[in-house]
């Protein structure tokens, strides 16, 4: 597994800046360090993907999207949004079902 830090290093090789430029107009863009950013993307991306399951298996999402475990998945669901992902899941499919019912 490859760490962020050469993520960044060859995404900002691959755009012709150094590092040091990439992430810090990166932070004055986005307001956040790229790697956030990043952990923030992933989270969205599995949040995304459990909403077209019913009951997700989470141990298998979190492999599908990199993380190390199910554990991994949770305590990056704790850490970013405050919520257990099935917690996160559960707000998101009632807000769908709000929004599509006064459709």
């Amino acid at each position: 597994r490859r760490s962020s830090r050469a993520r960044v290093s060859a995404f900002a090789a691959h755009i012709g800046v150094s590092e040091r430029q990439l992430r810090r107009s990166f932070a004055a863009t986005a307001a956040l360090p790229p790697k956030i950013y990043a952990r923030i993307r992933r989270l969205l991306d599995i949040a995304k993907s459990a909403d077209r399951i019913r009951r997700p298996r989470w141990a298998i999402l979190a492999a599908e999207h990199g993380y190390a475990d199910q554990a991994h998945l949770i305590s990056e669901f704790r850490s970013l949004a405050g919520l257990t992902p099935t917690a996160v899941h559960r707000e998101r499919a009632a807000e769908s079902d709000f929004y599509n019912s006064a459709a």
